[in-house]
């Protein structure tokens, strides 16, 4: 940075024109020149460099001020959303609530209809222990009935085997004793016959033998 020249007659001057006396004046010069003779004071090069940083520096302001004012109308548009979101919240509440009444209207109901079905169920059961104990019964009351008529009914087949078998023995018996007399009539015919063949053979042999003795002597004849 560059050293600039202090003018100290117009620093007095100006200091005199705005009411000091003389004596104030210079007194005011001393100080100022005793607390900033060693000071140094920016040359017109560093004025314009720090004016180009400024410039600079509100460009950036004006570029931050321009996304400042983006991300408010985004903020905006977000908080517009939210209260939309909160909107559908608030009605997506009120059906939750509407369904949660239902839905304990139906626990309710199904809770009712338990409490039925239980009590059917009981009923049902009762019924079916009645039923098994009747059904038992008429079992145990046929068995003994079917047992009964089993018996008469061994008892009746009995007697009518017993009754078969003596009517058996003695169509067996009859029919023996007619066998019997067929064979002894056959045998007696077949006797008859045999007797009456051997008479007929012995005649015919004696009718051969004459005549082979015959023929024998014919030939010791001729002979």
């Amino acid at each position: 940075m560059g050293a600039v020249a202090f003018d100290t007659l117009k620093f007095s001057q100006t200091l005199r024109g705005v009411g000091f006396d003389e004596i104030q004046a210079d007194g005011v010069l001393t100080a100022f020149k005793t607390a900033f003779g060693e000071a140094e004071f920016p040359s017109t090069k560093d004025i314009i460099r720090l004016d180009s940083k400024i410039d600079r520096l509100e460009t950036r302001v004006e570029s931050l001020d321009s996304k400042v004012e983006f991300l408010d109308s985004k903020v905006e548009s977000l908080d517009s959303k939210v209260e939309f979101l909160g909107s559908k919240v608030e009605s997506l509440d009120s059906k939750v609530e509407f369904l949660g009444s239902k839905v304990e209207s139906l626990d309710s109901k199904v809770d009712l209809l338990n409490s039925k079905m239980e009590t059917g169920f009981q009923q049902l059961e009762d019924k079916i222990v009645l039923s098994e104990s009747r059904t038992s019964e008429k079992i145990t009351s046929l068995e003994f009935g079917t047992s009964e008529k089993i018996k008469s009914l061994e008892s009746g087949m009995n007697e009518k085997l017993e009754s078969m078998e003596f009517r058996t023995n003695e169509k067996l018996e009859s029919l023996r004793s007619e066998m019997n007399v067929k064979m002894e009539a056959m045998s007696f015919e077949m006797n008859t016959k045999i007797e009456s063949m051997g008479q007929r053979i012995t005649i015919k042999l004696g009718g051969m033998m004459v005549m082979a003795v015959i023929a024998v002597a014919t030939l010791v004849k001729i002979f």
